[in-house]
């Protein structure tokens, strides 16, 4: 009989209630492919920050992966994840505990014949509620989904740490380019000052000639203390993100090299990505692991429902003399399986099991939401860096053309064809265009690094 119990308990544990989960395809790969215009033969892989060429930009990011705060936190986090999945495994194994102790009962004369109780006892009491229904294992499930969504959390933050830390550095670099613009204009405007100062002095220009090179030199040398504060501001937005003071910060603006470098895709080299290149995001990955966490907990629901099976079990010594305590004539054991069926709750269980499927489903829609954020997020990196490219030439011609229109303009007031008023025009203009043109060679860069985190992976 005793055998037959146990094998009855053990023999159902295998069986697990609720729902399995099923993998999404909500955007087939070849829907993607066709969608982005994926060309699916990959080319030799590399850190994709690489591609920058600026050993100074590399070495803040690797020290920026280990030192960030978030990225720390979300290593927390992961700890924390697998920690909970050890508490939680747990509850559904024997729990066995030490006890001993002393009983002392004087029995009351109402209550007919009764023995006085007194004696010493000691042993080990087991208990143990066998998981048949599979709700120990469904919250194992939902705990490694935890674990594994912790993992591509970090990767996600890692990422958008290192986009984070590329975007600032071209903005220094952006900011830098203008200062030092700013700079050999100042130096180029104080020479022409210089020329229409002798002129002035010997009655061949008027005054406003001579006030207008003054205003030139000034509006000029007003944009450099701009250009360094902006400078400022992202050396310590850089220092931010390595966590760690300005001034700790070792960082070589004279090796800063990164517009000059004008790093491009040959070709297209962008769309050389593997079809399912979106699943593999670190954000769609964790999405659906949020998802296959909250299936498993719809699954632990509905085992509340069916009986819960408890086995506890005592072995040890009593008597009562202590000093009889561990005779083997004072041997004593028991064990007691129980079945608990829930009855009466109020609908509290089904209600939970309602709460869990609500849950599931605004995981999906988090999940699929994720998905269409991705393919979107990767169609506009791709079009704005194309369209960036065109920009740029562009503007590196309209610069050209303003600094040539520039010289001439100079040359005919030297030779009194033209009023200086044409000069400064023409050289007003010769310094928008250098700031749009450095401007331009930031944004490629931006549309890089925005190109790079929305494939969503370090190598490529």
């Amino acid at each position: 009989m005793r055998k037959s119990v146990l094998i009855m308990c053990f023999g159902v544990v295998a069986c697990t209630v609720g729902p399995d989960y099923e993998s999404l395809n909500i955007y087939p790969d070849e829907m993607i492919q066709s969608e982005l215009k994926l060309q699916p033969e990959i080319s030799e892989r590399h850190l994709w920050y690489d591609f920058f060429a600026d050993p100074q930009l590399k070495e803040l990011i690797d020290k920026g992966l280990s030192a960030n705060v978030d990225v720390q936190t979300a290593i927390l986090r992961l700890k924390q994840a697998r920690i909970t999945k050890a508490v939680n495994q747990t509850d559904y194994w024997p729990q066995i505990n030490l006890t001993g102790g002393y009983q002392y009962e004087k029995a009351s004369k109402n209550i007919g014949p009764a023995a006085d109780s007194d004696y010493f006892s000691a042993g080990f009491d087991a208990a143990w509620e066998i998981d048949i229904w599979g709700k120990g294992r469904r919250q194992a499930e939902a705990d490694e989904a935890v674990i594994k969504m912790q993992k591509y959390d970090i990767e996600n933050v890692k990422l958008v740490v290192t986009a984070e830390i590329i975007i600032n550095y071209v903005k220094l670099a952006q900011n830098l380019e203008k200062l030092h613009a700013a700079q050999k204009n100042v130096n180029l405007q104080k020479k022409l000052l210089d020329i229409v100062s002798v002129k002035y002095k010997n009655g061949l220009v008027s005054e406003t000639d001579y006030n207008q090179a003054r205003y030139l030199v000034n509006t000029t040398t007003a944009q450099i203390p701009e250009f360094s504060g902006q400078v400022e501001q992202y050396k310590n937005a850089l220092a931010v993100l390595l966590d760690t003071l300005p001034s700790h910060l070792n960082l070589n603006t004279n090796e800063i090299k990164i517009l000059k470098a004008h790093p491009r895709f040959k070709d297209d080299a962008m769309y050389d990505l593997p079809a399912d290149i979106i699943r593999r995001r670190p954000d769609v990955a964790a999405a659906e692991q949020n998802l296959i966490q909250q299936n498993a907990l719809i699954g632990k629901a509905v085992a509340k429902l069916y009986p819960a099976v408890n086995l506890s079990a005592l072995w040890g010594y009593a008597a009562k003399n202590n000093g009889d305590l561990f005779n083997s004539s004072s041997q004593t054991y028991s064990y007691t399986p129980t079945a608990v069926l829930p009855l009466l709750d109020w609908n509290k269980l089904q209600n939970n099991i309602k709460l869990q499927k609500l849950l599931k489903e605004e995981a999906y829609l988090n999940y699929k939401s994720t998905v269409t954020q991705a393919v979107n997020e990767l169609k506009n990196a791709m079009t704005n860096y194309k369209n960036s490219i065109k920009i740029n030439q562009q503007q590196a011609q309209a610069l050209s053309e303003m600094r040539k229109n520039s010289e001439l303009k100079l040359k005919q007031y030297e030779s009194g064809l033209t009023d200086f008023t044409d000069v400064l025009l023409a050289r007003q203009n010769v310094i928008a265009a250098e700031n749009t043109y450095i401007d331009g060679q930031s944004l490629i860069c931006q549309n890089i690094a925005a190109y790079y985190k929305a494939i969503g992976v370090f190598y490529q």
